[in-house]
Formats: C-alpha cells, sequence, structure tokens
C-alpha cells in the first residue's frame, strides 16, 4: 500500500472522443491485466461476490448497503487493476482502499446512486402496480392484457432510466478516487464524456450484455473471470478518455 495517497492533478472534467474500435482495446487490456495476476483477481472478485452476497442477505436494508457501497469497491478494484498495470503486486488490502482515501465522497457517489435506484423502482412500481390493480378490478382479459402490457412497458422504461444512470456512473468512482473530483463533478463529468463516446459505449454495452449471458451459464462462475476484465477495461476507457487529457 506503499503507493498511497494516490497522486491527483486538478480536474478539469475534459474528455475526449474516441473511435468505437477503442472498445475492443479496453477489453483487450482487461483481458492482458487479468492473466498478469489471475490468482489475485479470482480471490478478490470471489471475496467480492461474497461481500455483496451476504450484505443482500440484511433485512430490509442489505440490497441499499450494497447499492451504497458499490462506489467504494469499485474505486478498489480500480486500484487494484492500476497496480496490476504498473506491474505490482496487487495486494488484497488494495480492494478495500476505498475505506481507507476519500470515503466520504466515494459514499456519498453511493448515496446519489441509491437515491436514483430508489427513484426508478418507485417510477416502475407505480406503473406496474397500478396498472395491475387496474387490471384485476376489470377482472377479464383487457385487465390482464393491461398487467401484462405494463410489464412490457416497465421493462423498457427501465432502461431508459438506468442507462443514464450507469453512464453518469461508469468513471465516477476513478474520478474521485484518483483525481480528487467532487461527486457532483465526477457525476457530469462521466455522464459527458459518456454521451460523448455513446457509440464505442453502446458496443461496449452490448458486448457485455453477451459476455454476461456466457459467463451466467457455468453456474454463474464465468463472473469470475467477467468481473476483473470489466473493471480492467473500466480503468483501460478511463485512462483513454479522461486520463490522456494531462
Amino acid at each position: 500500500m506503499e503507493q498511497l495517497p494516490v497522486p491527483v492533478r486538478k480536474f478539469t472534467g475534459e474528455s475526449r472522443v474516441v473511435d468505437v474500435n477503442r472498445v475492443f482495446d479496453w477489453l483487450q487490456r482487461g483481458w492482458l491485466l487479468f492473466m498478469a495476476e489471475p490468482a489475485q483477481w479470482l480471490l478478490m472478485t470471489l471475496v467480492l461476490i461474497v461481500i455483496m452476497l451476504v450484505l443482500s442477505l440484511i433485512p430490509l436494508l442489505g440490497n441499499l448497503l450494497a447499492i451504497l457501497l458499490t462506489p467504494v469497491f469499485v474505486a478498489g478494484m480500480l486500484y487494484v487493476a492500476q497496480r496490476v498495470d504498473d506491474e505490482q503486486d496487487p495486494t488484497f488490502e488494495s480492494m478495500f482502499v476505498g475505506f481507507s482515501q476519500k470515503p466520504i465522497s466515494l459514499m456519498i457517489l453511493g448515496a446519489l446512486y441509491t437515491a436514483a435506484n430508489l427513484l426508478i423502482m418507485l417510477v416502475l412500481f407505480l406503473i406496474v402496480g397500478g396498472a395491475i390493480f387496474s387490471g384485476a378490478m376489470r377482472g377479464d382479459m383487457t385487465g390482464v392484457g393491461m398487467a401484462i402490457g405494463s410489464v412490457l412497458v416497465a421493462f423498457v422504461l427501465s432502461i431508459i432510466l438506468f442507462v443514464p444512470v450507469m453512464m453518469a456512473m461508469w468513471f465516477a468512482p476513478a474520478l474521485v478516487f484518483f483525481e480528487d473530483a467532487s461527486p457532483i463533478d465526477a457525476i457530469k463529468a462521466s455522464f459527458s464524456a459518456c454521451w460523448k463516446n455513446i457509440v464505442p459505449f453502446i458496443v461496449y454495452g452490448l458486448l457485455m450484455f453477451i459476455a454476461s449471458i456466457v459467463a451466467a451459464l457455468p453456474f454463474m462462475l464465468g463472473f469470475l473471470v467477467l468481473l476483473p476484465i470489466i473493471f480492467g477495461s473500466m480503468l483501460a476507457s478511463y485512462k483513454d478518455i479522461f486520463a490522456s487529457q494531462s
């Protein structure tokens, strides 16, 4: 952990537009970072998954707590990727660095992320719940159609609402952790960067969707490899779009 604190520069929020082909460079970099320290990555990813599962089992507040801490753990895994990228030993403690460096800012990100998720879930509940209730009150096939239609609408709407949230959060932990950006500035800069590079990120999202399906097939074990690749590609995309502006 001798690299702490992470050296920072004045954050400007500037980002650049990259070619869609860079997506494959990000993924390749993620794979190479994984292959450089596969045992460490597998162990840390397994620990992270177990932590998230345990948190989700806590009654009432477990899932919210997991969402709240997501940016903290993402920052830690990005730091692990950075250490591997610098050809340094990714010590086990590295994945928890977000709890010792900039924890308040990262948790504020988590709180905003939690609030956004709650708001989206509330909107979806009102749409689906209201339509199902209305359909049940009718007690006929029209009512059944209303219920089914509301589920489909909710699914489409969830994508429409969650995508901007993911755009706002994609680079935010890296910007807070590596560049000492404020949570609000990090969110604004992340959304702007993703919007300017919307085509590469659409391609990236589609590739990750397909990869997630494949990873889920062998009893979800594929995520032990996929998640490190995602963290590595996340670091690569951050460096490509933001760090190159220094």
